[in-house]
């Protein structure tokens, strides 16, 4: 029962993870942590069914129809380590979607199984509920269940040791003296720590059952070891209870460049405040006016006549957090970032007119020279701001230069 019990905490904290953070699912990272928890959840559910019910019809719609999502635990967990510490905008690049071979591997491996009758399916609940080691008889393409599960935990330590080398990396390379940084150093190795002891567990207790010509699945030494997994699913489950500001929100890693000298960028995060607090931290003036003035800085290029010119753009080539952005333009120039950058875009077709432009060019082309990509979008956009057309604009523009 403490299992199932667990296994519905693990889903609740997905829960409270999306919940708090609804603001900032702009950040990959929240989003990974949250189906990380989620597949923990789904994964110890399916565990309490296949150790405890009699029901058939529910052991066959738990039995091995989410194994290839549980293959996809390391992949989950090394992406989540990775978005935390590059503060990474992009949920998932082309070249991440490499991670998802685990998960296509142990689908096409299932297939036989998962793509066959239910009945079938109820068939086989039954042998193995009146002998488990019937669980062998399960069909797989090119895989047994016991090698696939070998295979499983392999990958996953293998990811996780990977997520160690990459947090270490992040540790060298970042300014790590600052209080959250600290705090987010402290819970990912915890985290990692848990997880190679979860993974590490199950894959001794699954090769001891094979090596060790165990007649029975559940022998008294596997047991151990599945217990011990168990053991660490818990320890996780309380242990982000104890770092509230992985639950509540808070700025990622890198939140300014190792070169810049700039002291208390962001507030410190009080752990003993209110879950209230946690959701949304604010940025001090110091790194307000730094956002402001590399900004200034930023578009004295005009990168805003580039059409794709948008927030993930800016943080790219900034290396401004993109959740850092969202604050500055909403606490510090109290204006959305599209309104920003209309008005960029605005001043600068202005200037084009100024200069006459519109004597060799039409007002189409100074649209699209202006980042627009429509004359439609730039006709309007232009009229709210100037309260004139671009046409109107141009013949004041003469009026005044011949009065």
């Amino acid at each position: 029962m403490v299992l199932l019990v667990v296994s519905i905490m693990s889903i609740f904290v997905a829960i409270l993870i999306i919940f708090y953070n609804a603001s900032n699912l702009t950040l990959p990272a929240n989003v990974f942590l949250s189906i990380f928890f989620l597949l923990l959840g789904i994964y110890g559910i399916a565990q309490y069914i296949l150790e405890f019910s009699s029901n058939p019809f529910i052991f066959a719609i738990f039995f091995n129809h989410f194994t290839p999502l549980y293959a996809c635990f390391g992949p989950v967990l090394y992406l989540y380590v990775k978005k935390i510490i590059n503060d990474d905008p992009a949920f998932l690049r082309k070249k991440e979607l490499i991670h998802l071979l685990p998960f296509t591997i142990a689908l096409i491996d299932l297939s036989p199984y998962l793509f066959s009758s239910f009945q079938s399916k109820i068939e086989i609940a039954k042998l193995i509920a009146d002998n488990p080691i019937n669980y062998k008889m399960v069909p797989h393409l090119f895989l047994s269940d016991i090698n696939a599960t070998i295979l499983r935990q392999t990958v996953h330590i293998v990811y996780t040791g990977s997520s160690f080398i990459y947090l270490f990396n992040g540790v060298y390379n970042n300014v790590t003296t600052k209080s959250h940084n600290k705090l987010i150093v402290r819970w990912l190795l915890m985290l990692l720590f848990i997880m190679t002891v979860f993974f590490l567990s199950i894959l001794i207790g699954t090769l001891l059952e094979k090596f060790a010509s165990f007649t029975h699945p559940n022998s008294e030494v596997e047991t151990y070891f599945v217990y011990v997994s168990w053991l660490f699913r818990y320890a996780l489950i309380i242990v982000i209870f104890f770092f509230p500001s992985i639950l509540y929100g808070m700025p990622n890693y890198k939140v300014i460049e190792p070169k810049q000298d700039i002291e208390n960028t962001v507030s410190d995060t009080n752990l003993n405040a209110s879950k209230k607090e946690y959701k949304a931290f604010t940025l001090d003036d110091t790194y307000l006016e730094y956002i402001d003035q590399s900004l200034r800085d930023y578009m004295t290029n005009c990168p805003y006549v580039n059409d794709k010119f948008g927030l993930s753009m800016v943080t790219g080539e900034t290396k401004i957090p993109i959740h850092h952005l969202h604050i500055y333009f909403k606490e510090y120039l109290k204006v959305n970032f599209n309104a920003w950058k209309n008005e960029h875009k605005i001043n600068y077709s202005k200037e084009l007119i100024d200069k006459n432009m519109l004597s060799s060019m039409t007002t189409e082309a100074i649209a699209v020279n202006s980042g627009f990509k429509s004359y439609s979008n730039y006709f309007t956009v232009f009229k709210s701001h100037t309260g004139m057309t671009p046409t109107e604009y141009a013949s004041s523009i003469k009026k005044d230069s011949k009065s």
